[in-house]
This record gives C-alpha cells, structure tokens and sequence, in this order.
C-alpha cells in the first residue's frame, strides 16, 4: 500500500453552483408536504447541502454577494408542514 495521498481535483465555482440549482430543484419537488419519511429525510438532506454548499461559494466567492448578486449562490426553500412525519405536528400559525 501506497503512503502517497490521492489530491482530489480542485472544485470550480460553477461546478458549486451547479450543485445548489441541482439541490434547489430536487427541493422545488416537495412544494407540498414530503408523504413519507424517506421524502423527509431527503429534504433534510437537501437543505443541509444546499447551505453547506452555499456557504462554500460565499468563501470562495470572496464573501457575501453584492446587491446586483443577491440570491446567487444560494437555496431559497420555503417551508415544508411535515404533519407527524418527524415525531412532531404542525400547528397552523
């Protein structure tokens, strides 16, 4: 076995953005309650990714965006009622 260590390959800007949309679409599909609790945990996922990939672009991006950008770069989510599915109820407000 070998003591070198394999270097990943540096990770471009559009490559994170790419990401975010990606993560942002997959989230678009919930816009109703996730029905079970592997849609649950999906959303959970997606929102944990989608923010610590954000979070890495505003670092590389040299902090926060600008007015003109804002929004670039990051997940937008709207909140999601998951009636019961993780152990609590939601209350209409």
């Amino acid at each position: 076995m070998s003591d070198k260590i394999r270097e990943l390959p540096a990770v471009t800007l559009s490559e994170l953005e790419a990401d975010v949309a990606y993560f942002d679409a997959r989230l678009s599909l919930f816009r109703e309650r996730p029905e079970s609790s592997y849609q649950l945990a999906q959303v959970k996922a997606y929102r944990t990714l989608g923010s610590l990939l954000s979070s890495r672009l505003a670092t590389l991006g040299g902090g926060e965006p600008d007015a003109s950008e804002a929004g670039l770069g990051r997940i937008e989510v709207e909140e999601i009622l998951c009636n019961g599915l993780d152990g609590s109820s939601a209350k209409p407000g």
